[in-house]
């Protein structure tokens, strides 16, 4: 490198030479180009351990100072990622410069893929590909097996200055883009849907924003390789140069017309909302401007300072927080929204010498010849990939060999190669599967030590892995994969965005909704209204009760009120204000609860102090079958299958609740935890509610522990008699490892050699006798329980030491995402819909919101297809009616079952994959998402239409609905929001179905509340010995704090009541600094410095937070004066131990004194300002911390000593 431009210096010949080697001709000139803006001269240059002089720059180019070693990257132009190993030597001379590659030259060599790719670029048959595809317009490559292409593909991407397209087929574009993507070249895809559209049309709306993403990123960096599938060719989109017309680069510090920028926005085609979760919205909050350009994988915020950019921000569109502070972004303007914009396609977009690869060209030829006539293709070179027939270049390679999940075989397979002297590459998602898998082999070459060893020493590990592995037997190179090997679905990426608008604008409070105050009853909520307080000037709630009676409640009690939730979602009367009804109506409700909470926690202490049987750690085949299971593990899953193994290993009897939907993997868990019984010599029973869920087990269980020596039974009414007989009496010998049934294995006469684990699903459908059976096993044995009704999380916290708990809440990631639509009656749709289904041998759900529309919905279905078998499902059907038709729907007897929403919760039906839900309108956000989940639970692509009888006639609320339903097609994303009413069920799971109606007269939140108190109480009373560890606290939520100034959100600073409302309620939640301060980072970030009447609130909140934790009524401030006053009403303890704690720890504070007023004790503390304020509160709140911590030490002092 030189001092006035690269490549002047002779002496740095030999760089240049290294750089054109690893970057090519094309992209030594850029660095040229970099190095002549920014001047610099090296004295001494180490390229790999050799060193060469340069000379320094002339006088004139020195400055005084002394510089210091440093190390310069660059990352490629092309996205692809090298290093050099050039250190950089500065003395005197201030300038340098130098190519910033990002990976180091060693690092290259050793990079697993990079070593792959060096052995291809060795092999004859890609020298001869490489030489001819710079001058023929067509050359095809055959026999490439799993992901060699990509890998071709790689090796000739750095040299190659020219663009780069692939054409795949739809279900292939995701692959290629995650396999390059492994090599950092940057890649875009173009996933097209399969909606119908015309030629003449414009896309639809993800589409759209899917193909603009990829084609800007595509025409401003010309490194991106574009990968499509042919449909994407029908795209109707603007030109290129409405993109070059609306590119702009803004930049802090820019000055910008603030209101001539909104508007041009605006006018622009940016649609204004109150949040921008997706592309083309926009939202201004004063100065603070939040837009989702085009090419952007986030949205971003720009805060202004008059007409000056203070700053640039992504931020996610879920949290509305931002992430990352950006000095400059390029963006798009305008968005476009006009169909007669939509006058070019892709192939606008193609340069001259454009090199398109095309993978199985004749699968694709139809499509692709109506395209090859295009004169923007001609001049394009096409790269065939494995055609039909003979091609230019073979290529010697095989597929992965299948290893049935048997790491035998794999061991077997790669002690071949290793022997052979191949390059093995062993590749896993993360390092994680990683280990496993070298644990796995490595027990295995333990135990054939006397047979020919696998040398793992000299296998490649790589923590990242292509789709498919392959086989080049003549190079000697073996790429390998894990989740290949245990017969896996690799994870495929997450979707690009998640809509948040949705969800947020359905959790939004509007008037009218329902409230519960937890003191006055049921009541509406009727906005937010401000009012004068002592002349200042504080907002309040405005609640209406019965007979229009108004309550205005101050924001200091806030806590008081909880939004209305119940299971059945009819509306609930409103309560009477001046009567006992309410609280009379709260004292039953905890009354029952707690007699049903100590039963639980004496049982569990009970538990506690037996002991049973502990399990040996994991075996080689636990791992083995745990590593094969066919999706990967969710963070949930993998945490409860821990915590069940954990509590097996434990001498004490396990009894633990895990909750989630069908399809969470419950049943996995359950397999693994009965595969480990079974290996310590133990038998395991699994009792389920239906003979249909018996089966379904049964051949779960049969097909996951088919390749071990486990015999699985079953015990139901589909067994005969002398069936029944033949499995008793094995089963009381041992020769039954696992019995699945019915409530049949609780008579008398099934008797077991050694039962060492109980698993019971749904255990909430079993009658009185059955649990009280139940009950009596699960003080001796260890028993998981299993249930599909979600529980939400917070109950896990109020019921430890109650029942032991594990919540999955996320589904497997690698699951396929249900295609959603929205439609009105649509015959020919609808026709092909069904059988698409039936031709790939499926079946498909229809349901409807109501019994009397079943007949002739039936009518309809069969004027679609004539030859349809439906089954009628119903809840006003007998009992055994309805099993029996769920039973043939299973047996593949019918095509299609016909039901209400009833659909069984608790089978998982992986054959039924189409769900048509007609007048999907009158079905709430929770019951959609819900019987969506019904489908999706194979590897197959799974459909929802959503059936509504006019789009034009749905109001607002049903048509968010059904657009976040429609959107959200990852049933994880809003989770807790949409399963909200079956969390609601599950609490009553929990304690039994009487408790349903309580819920519904309280309300979910307040009966928690209620619930959380009542347990609470019994451990500090009651069980206090059971829990040394629970402190005694006294929090007083009621506080009332009193300020000399005005302290709220104003409008004008958060406009919306509803949002307003929602951040006062996280404020008077609080319970830690640490959350007080992301809250202001918050308001900050998103509407920009706080006022003083909100920096006045904080304060305020922060001294109710720590005054509510002293147990004060109510704390003032009067000038330099803080005024604290201690409970009237508090526990007997509080006046024994806290309340001379505090009087103690007040004596040490300097002007400190008591004084009573009516009774109340009244503690005075002169203050210098708002900082010492929060000192006295946090002096006084550690002296109390201390007594909770000696009390509890004398309580465990207590029970330890005999």
């Amino acid at each position: 490198m030189c001092c006035s431009a690269f490549g002047k210096c002779k002496r740095h010949e030999k760089l240049e030479n290294f750089i054109e080697l690893q970057l090519g001709k094309r992209l030594l000139n850029k660095c040229r180009a970099w190095c002549s803006r920014e001047l610099a001269c090296a004295h001494s240059i180490n390229i790999d351990g050799e060193t060469s002089s340069a000379q320094p720059l002339p006088s004139d180019h020195t400055t005084s100072g002394k510089a210091t070693l440093r190390s310069a990257f660059i990352q490629s132009e092309r996205g692809m990622y090298f290093t050099t190993a050039i250190s950089y030597t500065l003395d005197e001379c201030p300038y340098f410069c130098a190519p910033r590659l990002h990976h180091h030259c060693m690092q290259k060599r050793t990079d697993p893929f990079e070593r792959v790719v060096e052995c291809i670029r060795s092999t004859e048959w890609f020298r001869a590909l490489e030489s001819r595809l710079p001058t023929e317009r067509s050359l095809s490559l055959k026999t490439l097996h799993g992901s060699l292409g990509c890998f071709v593909l790689a090796a000739f991407y750095p040299s190659l200055d020219r663009r780069i397209v692939v054409v795949t087929a739809a279900d292939s574009v995701e692959r290629w883009t995650h396999d390059l993507e492994q090599f950092g070249i940057c890649t875009r895809a173009c996933i097209p849907t399969r909606r119908r559209r015309t030629a003449t049309t414009a896309p639809e709306h993800s589409e759209l924003n899917t193909a603009l993403d990829a084609l800007s990123t595509y025409w401003q960096e010309r490194a991106t390789v574009l990968v499509v599938a042919p449909e994407t060719w029908q795209l109707r989109l603007p030109p290129p140069e409405w993109f070059q017309e609306n590119a702009i680069t803004l930049h802090v510090g820019d000055e910008l017309p603030f209101e001539e920028f909104r508007q041009f926005l605006v006018l622009g085609g940016y649609h204004r909302t109150d949040y921008v979760t997706e592309p083309g919205e926009l939202s201004v909050r004063g100065g603070i401007v939040d837009l989702f350009p085009l090419g952007w994988p986030l949205p971003l915020r720009l805060e202004f300072f008059g007409d000056q950019i203070e700053s640039i921000r992504e931020f996610d569109p879920l949290s509305q927080r931002s992430i990352r502070q950006l000095e400059e972004a390029s963006i798009f303007v305008a968005y476009p929204r006009d169909e007669q914009l939509f006058t070019a396609s892709i192939e606008d977009f193609l340069e001259p010498q454009t090199v398109i690869v095309i993978e199985h060209p004749d699968e694709i030829a139809q499509r692709w010849e109506a395209l090859a006539v295009s004169p923007q293709l001609r001049d394009c070179t096409r790269l065939l990939l494995n055609p039909l027939g003979k091609a230019d270049i073979t290529v010697v390679s095989s597929p992965q060999p299948s290893s049935g999940a048997a790491v035998g075989h794999v061991y077997d397979l790669l002690a071949e190669l290793e022997h052979a002297g191949s390059l093995v590459v062993l590749c896993a998602d993360s390092a994680i599967h990683l280990e496993r898998l070298r644990a796995l082999l490595r027990s295995l070459g333990e135990q054939r030590a006397h047979e020919t060893s696998l040398r793992l020493d000299r296998i490649v590990w790589c923590p990242r892995t292509p789709d498919a592995g392959f086989l080049l037997p003549r190079e000697g190179v073996a790429v390998i994969t894990e989740h290949q090997i245990f017969e896996r679905r690799r994870v495929r990426s997450e979707q690009q965005r998640r809509s948040a608008l949705t969800l947020r604008e359905l959790q939004q409070l509007r008037r009218g909704d329902y409230l519960v105050h937890i003191d006055k009853g049921i009541c509406q909520f009727d906005g937010l209204d401000t009012i004068t307080i002592n002349g200042h000037q504080q907002e309040c709630i405005r609640l209406l009760f019965a007979d229009g009676d108004t309550v205005y409640l101050h924001l200091n009690n806030i806590n008081k009120v909880e939004r209305y939730s119940a299971a059945d979602g009819t509306p609930p009367a409103l309560s009477k204000l001046g009567t006992r009804e309410w609280e009379r109506k709260k004292a039953r409700v905890k009354g029952k609860i707690k007699d049903i909470a100590r039963d639980l926690i004496a049982l569990y202490a009970k538990r506690k102090a037996s002991t049973g049987f502990a399990f040996p750690p994991d075996t080689a085949w636990q791992i083995e079958l745990e590593a094969s299971f066919m999706y990967e593990d969710t963070p949930d899953q993998a945490r409860a299958t821990d915590e069940v193994k954990r509590d097996m290993e434990s001498p004490s009897p396990m009894d633990r609740l895990i909750c989630g939907d069908v399809g969470f993997g419950k049943t996995e868990i359950a397999i693994r935890a009965a595969f480990k019984a079974v290996q310590a010599g133990k038998q395991v029973a699994v009792l389920v509610p239906t003979t249909i869920l018996a089966r379904q087990h049964y051949q779960t269980f049969s097909e996951r522990l088919a390749r071990y020596p486990v015999r699985v039974e079953m015990l139901s009414r589909l067994r005969s008699s002398a069936e029944q007989h033949t499995v008793l009496n094995d089963l009381a010998q041992g020769k039954v490892d696992i019995i699945i049934g019915t409530h049949r294995l609780l008579s008398d006469d099934v008797r077991f050699q050694d039962l060492g684990l109980l698993i019971i699903d749904e255990e909430q459908r079993f009658g009185v006798a059955a649990k009280e059976k139940l009950r009596q096993l699960r003080a001796t044995i260890d028993t998981l329980t299993l249930t599909a009704t979600p529980i939400p999380r917070t109950l896990n916290f109020s019921l430890m030491g109650a029942r032991d708990l594990s919540i999955i809440e996320t589904p497997p990631r690698n699951r396929l995402p249900v295609e959603t639509e929205v439609i009105e009656w649509d015959e020919g749709l609808l026709r092909s819909a069904i059988t698409r289904e039936l031709e790939r041998d499926g079946q498909l759900f229809v349901v409807s919101d109501s019994i009397e529309d079943i007949p002739a919905l039936q009518q309809r279905l069969l004027a679609l297809v004539p030859t349809l078998r439906i089954g009628i499902a119903h809840g006003q059907l007998h009992p055994h009616a309805l099993e029996t038709v769920v039973e043939r729907f299973l047996e593949r007897k019918y095509d299609v079952l016909l039901a209400t929403k009833i659909v069984e919760n608790g089978l998982d039906m992986p054959n039924v994959n189409t769900i048509i839900i007609v007048n999907a309108e009158r079905f709430g956000l929770a019951e959609l998402y819900q019987l969506r989940g019904r489908v999706g639970r194979s590897n197959r692509q799974a459909y929802c239409y959503l059936v509504v009888q006019s789009l034009q006639k749905l109001n607002r609320q049903a048509l968010e609905r059904l657009r976040a339903i429609e959107e959200l097609t990852d049933l994880g994303s809003g989770f807790q929001l949409a399963l909200r009413d079956l969390e609601i069920r599950g609490a009553g799971n929990i304690f039994g179905a009487e408790q349903s109606g309580y819920i519904n007269e309280l309300g979910f939140d307040t009966y928690h509340r209620i619930l959380d108190e009542a347990v609470q109480e019994l451990r500090t009373e009651e069980f206090a010995e059971l829990f040394p560890d629970q402190e005694r606290s006294f929090v007083n939520d009621s506080i009332a704090i009193e300020l000399p100034d005005d302290a709220l959100l104003p409008a004008t600073y958060v406009p919306s009541d509803a949002d307003r409302f929602q951040w006062y309620k996280r404020l008077y939640r609080c319970t830690s600094v640490a959350e007080l301060s992301q809250i202001r980072e918050e308001l900050h970030d998103r509407y920009g410095p706080l006022p003083p009447e909100t920096e006045q609130l904080l304060y305020g909140v922060h001294l109710r937070m720590l005054g509510s934790q002293l147990g004060a009524d109510r704390i003032r401030v009067e000038g330099s004066l803080l005024c604290i006053e201690l409970p009237r009403a508090a526990p007997q303890w509080y006046y024994e131990q806290m309340f001379p704690t505090i009087v103690a720890a007040a004596a040490e504070i300097t002007g400190a004194r008591f004084r009573q007023v009516n009774s109340i004790a009244i503690l005075d503390v002169p203050i210098a300002s708002a900082a010492h304020a929060v000192e006295v509160l946090e002096q006084l709140l550690a002296a109390t911390a201390q007594l909770r911590r000696e009390t509890s030490r004398r309580l465990k002092t207590a029970k330890t000593s005999p």
